[in-house]
């Protein structure tokens, strides 16, 4: 079993955890900024730059998106990948077309828009989007293809919504905000969200928030105080902290759960290293924490 890891400054790698060691990092290809990374069917997909450009690696396909994107993520039930462009305030659809990937939809969200994550939640058919400078979520219905937008979601204190994670078996989505680092628990029903809870998590900037695939404990990284926070998700969706490390680095810009969630592996973009933890229970052992890896920021 290997991880895949992009760097911020050049290349993908694969990676190995054996005997609770990260071990055989090898280089896969030397491309610039690898800044978002997703599993796609039986390969991947990921962001990246060429002569200053944007584009998308899809298989053997590079699609050029122009702009700066931040976030990809692939939606198995209508077939389609959703781009968000945090700079430029816009949202792509990519569809395949005679087996080559095309932008089939732009939907620009103005001024003082930034589309920071998009995804498609299966059990309630709807894509819900992060526009973390209007601090909204919007929900989308898919029709032929094409987005038509059912309902908006709007926060009150500049939180700054970036990503989210839904639970697998209760309706409920879990927003990380980054602007004020905190975790919003909405409640997902006949296309409308409403707020059953919000946590603050003091000082510093949200980056990603994990769940694992059970659905009873819920993962937080915040940039600055350089946290990890631990969550169990409770009766009726709500949230109990149960645990906070540090990460032993500087700007956890990601993490993810790997092995089949025996391990937390994270990436600290600005000190150059990866942080090992073991799960046990839901909480995190540390396990290792001096792996050199420069500006590492995406995890599969």
């Amino acid at each position: 079993m290997s991880i895949k890891i992009g760097s911020y400054n050049n290349g993908l790698y694969n990676l190995s955890i054996i005997n609770d060691k990260l071990v055989n990092l090898n280089k896969i290809n030397n491309q610039e900024k690898v800044s978002y990374l997703i599993n796609y069917l039986d390969s991947y997909a990921y962001l990246y730059l060429k002569d200053g450009i944007q584009y998308i690696k899809i298989d053997q396909q590079d699609l050029k998106l122009d702009e700066g994107a931040c976030h990809i993520s692939y939606d198995q039930v209508n077939e389609l990948i959703y781009v968000s462009f945090y700079g430029a305030g816009l949202l792509k659809v990519l569809k395949k077309n005679n087996s080559l990937w095309k932008i089939s939809e732009t939907i620009s969200y103005g001024k003082n828009s930034h589309i920071h994550f998009a995804k498609y939640i299966d059990s309630q058919n709807v894509l819900a989007v992060c526009d973390l400078g209007l601090n909204k979520v919007l929900l989308y219905r898919v029709v032929n293809n094409k987005l038509e937008l059912v309902n908006t979601y709007n926060f009150t204190n500049n939180e700054g919504p970036r990503h989210f994670i839904e639970h697998p078996t209760l309706p409920f989505i879990y927003v990380m905000n980054e602007l004020n680092p905190s975790v919003t628990t909405l409640e997902i029903s006949n296309n409308n969200l409403s707020l059953v809870n919000h946590i603050d998590l003091g000082k510093g900037s949200g980056s990603a928030i994990r769940m694992d695939k059970l659905g009873k404990f819920l993962y937080v990284a915040v940039r600055d105080s350089n946290e990890i926070i631990v969550f169990k998700i409770l009766k009726k969706g709500l949230l109990e902290i149960v645990q906070k490390v540090q990460t032993y680095g500087d700007h956890p810009r990601d993490f993810n759960l790997v092995y089949n969630d025996k391990y937390l592996l994270v990436a600290n973009m600005k000190s150059d290293n990866l942080t090992l933890f073991e799960i046990k229970e839901g909480k995190l052992n540390l396990l290792e924490k001096d792996f050199y890896f420069l500006a590492g920021c995406t995890i599969i």
